[in-house]
């Protein structure tokens, strides 16, 4: 956890001694009219590429074929959350999908963000060394480790896996109490890591609370 506030802490100062400025108003207004124009027209395009199964990133890709890219990468967007800066047309008109969208990280753009995804194939050491997931919030079959994700943003989320004794008693795995519904069972024997096994008093199915 300190190696990974000390990587940030470097990763800012160094961009603070290499920040850039633009004529932001002229391309901001460009930029917005040429995004409208592409929807209007039904012209415009925008999608994450794909990677292979198995493959890791150094960074994010996109396509972006008509209009062009308006927003120019900052170092802190690409080097301390691994992600690119977007124009806020985009994100505000529900084009591209953000867990975060961090405006201060792309300075000297008033018109573009940090669009900031926790789920993706970037080399963080969640992906990389633990084969775990990277997440704005782990999922109810998950529980947080803590391991260095892209972004400080972001939580390393390892699976919960089920033992015999869970799987007997008719129980699931879940990373948080929470999770487990009113009336139900939790034991923390039954599954890995900081798991509880939420199990019913009797068989019985839809224990398990998806949306909490």
């Amino acid at each position: 956890m300190m190696e990974a506030k000390t990587l940030t802490l470097f990763w800012l100062l160094f961009c603070v001694g290499t920040s850039f400025s633009e004529d932001a108003e002229t391309k901001c207004a460009t930029c917005a009219d040429s995004y409208k124009r592409a929807v209007d027209d039904n012209t415009f395009e925008i999608r994450e590429l794909d990677l292979p199964d198995g493959m890791c990133t150094n960074d994010t890709a996109y396509l972006i074929s008509t209009p062009d890219r308006c927003c120019s990468n900052s170092c802190q967007c690409k080097y301390v959350h691994g992600s690119e800066c977007r124009h806020n047309y985009l994100y505000d008109n529900h084009l591209i999908r953000c867990d975060y969208f961090l405006p201060d990280s792309c300075p000297n753009q008033h018109c573009c963000g940090c669009c900031l995804n926790c789920n993706v194939r970037i080399c963080s050491d969640c992906l990389r060394k633990e084969g775990a997931t990277c997440r704005r919030t782990c999922q109810w079959n998950e529980y947080p480790i803590s391991v260095q994700c892209h972004s400080p943003y972001c939580q390393c989320c390892r699976k919960c896996e089920m033992e015999s004794s869970c799987q007997a008693s008719g129980g699931r795995c879940v990373g948080h109490p929470s999770f487990c519904r009113s009336g139900y069972y939790l034991s923390k024997r039954g599954c890995n890591g900081d798991c509880y096994c939420c199990y019913p008093p009797v068989q019985h199915t839809g224990y398990i609370d998806k949306t909490a």
